[in-house]
């Protein structure tokens, strides 16, 4: 739509430029209809003047010369020579800049071959993966002196061989069409014509295709790439490439990373316009985990002025993906692009994967390849939790982030908020994944091991997200109430003190025995005292002593009573000023 607006609302100028280099000549594809007379004083806007338009239309169609120019076009549309012309309505109308080579401009012959890829006018954050990435590769001066001959497919909307080899043959200017696949080959096989053949979101097909055994679009790939003159690229979403091709074995297969902080505010810079980031840009690129497309739309956004930087940060918080949108197809809006590889064939091949990368959307730190045997035995017999990761990351929902001392399957965060708030999650899954979690703690409580904080630390941010889903809808039971006392002294033990989850047990009323609800009340002082709320760690204290002392928990009350004399000397008050205290404190003399 926006190219048609800027064909109708372009100068003259360009018209003529347009005319006098694609319509002048005996296979013209250029034809500007243009009502001269009438309609030069009807803004856009004004809708209700459309029979106007109307009507000074009709009479200009009418016209003698512009019914032989109608005839024209029809007869150049039936015009078998015209199915292969390489002239597109994006390259028309400046959406696809000629190729630039060494600084110089190169000129499109028509007719000379098809069209050719552009270098892109920005490459942010991809300085390491230039050399190898198309199509800016396809339009290094070194690729042009050798490859000539360089063709750039998109097979966006392509779902089969016969369809791409129909591309091919306009691509390479065949007008033969009988038996298409033997004239396509043929001509890739000229031995002094090196081809380079990119075929873009090569996804499209491949995902097809991926329920067929003996895939066609395999088998036509393993049978062009043995031809020496010709060099394959593809562009896909995913990790998995066809089998049965010699790829190189130089990064035959290069993945693209999310962009660092410092591409990302360039990008955002770059596109929104503004010349500062300021810490609510800072916190919304940091949320969206370096996803271009995210970034480019939500600084989209900021560029239309529809919203401030504040504004946009304060609407990701309340609706997530919902609002990295500019249009309705897979490069204008994420939450469309993402669903594009939910519902792909070899996520519904998959009967887990669905499933799997719902229980991943809990974890905010993603699932360590370390704890994945030992997640597994918690989960049905029939689940097959590593083959359905492998499917994940195959069509790229799901990546290894290698990054931290053990190897942990991740997803991006705009994928995670998307999945967690849409996807249904399985209820004997999340059992199991708090009943992991929580014997994953319960076992390793002691945080004066050493050797566990090499494992513990790396897991608590998950372990606060599946606690805190646990405990807000299910019965608190001994188990879960043990692992969000060991969670809170963990967080101590570390220097960031988490309240929330001991705050929320310690309110729930859970049947528990006496003894666990002491040692929720003394965790919870714990926390109190870390944060000098003297007054509420004394009444937690003296509660949990009372719970202790009817649960003849000797040892939990002596604990309670010292954590008390800690209290009170903080307060820096005297011992002897409280006989009752006092007398507690000669009781735990004698314990000890």
């Amino acid at each position: 739509m926006d190219t048609l607006k800027n064909i109708a609302t372009d100068c003259e100028s360009v018209a003529d430029e347009l005319a006098s280099q694609y319509g002048e000549r005996e296979e013209s594809v250029y034809f500007r209809f243009n009502v001269t007379h009438g309609v030069g004083q009807i803004s856009l806007e004004e809708w209700k003047k459309i029979s106007e338009i109307v009507t000074h239309t009709k009479a200009y169609l009418q016209d003698s010369r512009i019914s032989a120019y109608v005839d024209s076009v029809v007869q150049r549309l039936c015009d078998p020579s015209s199915h292969s012309t390489s002239v597109s309505l994006a390259l028309l109308c400046g959406h696809a800049p000629r190729q630039m080579v060494g600084g110089e401009q190169l000129p499109f012959e028509f007719g000379s071959t098809s069209y050719k890829p552009y270098e892109p006018a920005t490459m942010i954050g991809r300085d390491d993966e230039n050399p190898h990435l198309s199509p800016a590769s396809l339009c290094d001066i070194k690729v042009v002196e050798k490859h000539p001959s360089r063709h750039f497919i998109s097979c966006e909307g392509i779902y089969s061989v016969e369809a791409l080899l129909a591309e091919l043959a306009n691509a390479l200017r065949i007008q033969k069409r009988e038996n298409l696949c033997d004239e396509v080959l043929t001509l890739l096989r000229e031995p002094s014509n090196p081809i380079i053949l990119c075929l873009d979101n090569f996804e499209t097909i491949w995902e097809a295709e991926a329920n067929v055994r003996s895939s066609p679009i395999e088998q036509f790939l393993s049978r062009i790439s043995n031809i020496p003159m010709l060099s394959i690229i593809l562009t896909l979403r995913g990790l998995q490439s066809p089998l049965n091709v010699p790829w190189s074995n130089n990064r035959c297969i290069l993945a693209v990373k999310p962009l660092d902080i410092d591409s990302s505010q360039l990008l955002f810079k770059n596109t929104s316009g503004v010349s500062m980031i300021d810490t609510y840009t800072e916190k919304l690129l940091e949320a969206v985990d370096g996803v271009p497309l995210a970034i480019k739309l939500l600084a989209s956004i900021v560029q239309e002025g529809i919203e401030t930087t504040e504004m946009l940060r304060r609407a990701w918080e309340k609706e997530r993906t919902k609002i990295v949108k500019h249009g309705n197809d897979r490069l204008s809006n994420l939450e469309l692009s993402i669903q594009l590889s939910l519902d792909c064939p070899r996520m519904r091949q998959d009967p887990n994967a669905i499933d799997t990368l719902a229980i991943l959307s809990l974890l905010p730190d993603g699932l360590s390849k370390g704890l994945l045997d030992a997640f597994q035995t918690h989960l049905p017999r029939d689940f097959s939790l590593h083959s359905s990761l492998a499917t994940l990351q195959r069509v790229s929902l799901a990546y290894s982030n290698r990054t931290t001392s053990t190897e942990r399957i991740q997803l991006l965060s705009p994928i995670r908020h998307l999945c967690r708030a849409n996807l249904p999650k399985r209820e004997d899954l999340v059992g199991g994944l708090i009943s992991f979690y929580t014997e994953f703690l319960n076992t390793d409580s002691d945080w004066t091991d050493g050797t566990l904080h090499e494992t513990v630390p790396q897991e608590l941010l998950n372990l606060h997200s599946v606690l805190h889903d646990a405990i807000s809808v299910e019965q608190v039971d001994r188990s879960l109430m043990q692992a969000s006392i060991n969670f809170t002294r963990w967080s101590l033990a570390k220097g960031n003190p988490v309240d929330d989850i001991i705050q929320l047990v310690a309110d729930k009323k859970a049947e528990v025995s006496l003894e666990a609800r002491a040692d929720c009340l003394s965790c919870l002082a714990e926390m109190f005292l870390d944060r000098d709320k003297l007054d509420e760690a004394e009444e937690s204290l003296n509660r949990a002593v009372e719970l202790h002392r009817q649960a003849q928990d000797v040892l939990g009350e002596a604990y309670d009573l010292q954590m008390l004399g800690v209290v009170l000397r903080r307060e820096e008050l005297e011992v002897n000023d409280n006989p009752s205290l006092y007398g507690s404190l000669l009781l735990l003399a004698d314990l000890n």
